[in-house]
């Protein structure tokens, strides 16, 4: 997956493309359905449970504070033209955590950590406030800032899997704790 002419043009925006690359093929070789982006998004969208409910309001009532807090979008549309892609983001990531928590416990249940669907750390089970700077940044970070519009299905995928990689591979399996209001936690994975 080579990074679009938008982000083509900053070096950092590159090499961040590359990384969210690198995770979707690791993703993608351990081929559970929390591999495919479009089947996540698609999965959530089929959800009408209470939790997902309660994740779609939070994240609605997240998602018009995200850009003003972090740097200006300077392509076509400005910030405004990201959140689309931002909700996305957000759900597909949820269910991905999801997915990633149930094998977790399966594999925990069966007395085996062989096969983990990524690295021992921690996936959020809901929607913890404060994930939609970390995805809006992800978001910025792989072109976004300068995106004009053109292949939204390419920024949007890389910006979820940037934000799989931070959320998994870099980030504390504790950075977001317990919500002790709604009892989000991070489930063990590995």
């Amino acid at each position: 997956m080579d990074p679009p002419p938008f982000a083509t043009g900053h070096s950092t925006a590159v090499g961040f493309w590359r990384m969210a690359a690198s995770k979707r093929l690791q993703a993608r070789q351990r081929a559970g359905r929390e591999a495919d982006y479009r089947a996540l998004l698609r999965s959530f969208a089929d959800r009408s449970d209470i939790a997902a409910d309660r994740d779609r309001r939070q994240v609605e009532k997240d998602l018009p504070r995200t850009f003003a807090a972090l740097p200006s979008a300077q392509g076509e549309g400005g910030s405004a033209a990201l959140l689309p892609l931002l909700w996305n983001i957000l759900l597909a990531y949820i269910e991905r955590g999801r997915a990633l928590s149930a094998t977790s416990v399966r594999w925990m249940q069966a007395g085996t950590s062989a096969g983990a669907a990524t690295t021992a750390r921690g996936i959020l089970t809901g929607y913890p406030q404060g994930l939609n700077f970390l995805a809006g940044m992800c978001l910025l970070s792989v072109g976004g800032r300068g995106w004009d519009g053109s292949e939204q299905a390419a920024l949007e995928e890389s910006a979820f899997w940037l934000l799989a990689t931070l959320m998994e591979d870099v980030l504390d399996p504790d950075f977001f704790g317990v919500d002790l209001r709604e009892g989000l936690q991070m489930a063990c994975v590995g």
